[in-house]
């Protein structure tokens, strides 16, 4: 049987552990997560398609769905979608999802709702950790500007001389190594 993980890093898990090739990809696993958050009602195609394909005209988007969920069918297995028309719905009979086992342990048992929160704190400390170098990128000119303030706050304070051109280009230099540097490293991966 197959597992669906959304939680943390989303994945298609079978027993030999997470799959990859078509059932990889960040769209499959996107159309995946859309259609296992629908649960019985299922997702409407349409709603993938706006969802998935927005910039693209109508034609083109039903192309690329009607591939995609080939392609998901060939590589988990043909009943992974039960036939429901025009939706899309998970068949639990052929892949289980953490969401689900997640939202049933809370309906059976109150006290899992106090672990929710932990959860959610979980999934926005694994979601800041795998973005951290684009958010350190992003922060980089926020971080040299309080370099270059602070630097010039405690000269002002210690009463010397303003920041001349000199240091001003050597705190920035240096605030962009200690920033840009360390990120470009992990986005450049291991």
């Amino acid at each position: 049987m197959l597992h669906l993980r959304i939680l943390g890093s989303a994945a298609v898990l079978s027993s030999d552990g997470a799959l990859t090739g078509a059932a990889g990809r960040r769209r499959a696993l996107a159309l995946l997560a859309l259609v296992a958050s629908a649960r019985d009602d299922g997702l409407p195609r349409d709603r993938a398609l706006a969802l998935l394909w927005p910039e693209l005209d109508s034609e083109r988007a039903r192309n690329n769905l009607k591939q995609l969920v080939f392609s998901l069918r060939r590589a988990l297995s043909p009943d992974v979608f039960a036939a429901t028309g025009p939706s899309l719905r998970l068949d639990p009979n052929v892949i289980t999802v953490d969401v689900w086992a997640y939202e049933k342990a809370i309906a059976l048992n109150p006290a899992y709702s106090a672990y929710s929160n932990l959860a959610g704190v979980y999934f926005a400390a694994t979601l800041l950790w795998e973005n951290l170098p684009y958010v350190a990128v992003l922060l980089a000119p926020l971080a040299v500007t309080g370099l270059v303030a602070g630097v010039g706050a405690w000269r002002h304070r210690m009463g010397r001389e303003p920041v001349g051109l000199r240091l001003l280009a050597v705190l920035v230099l240096a605030g962009t190594l200690l920033t840009i540097v360390p990120a470009a490293g992990l986005l450049a991966g291991p």
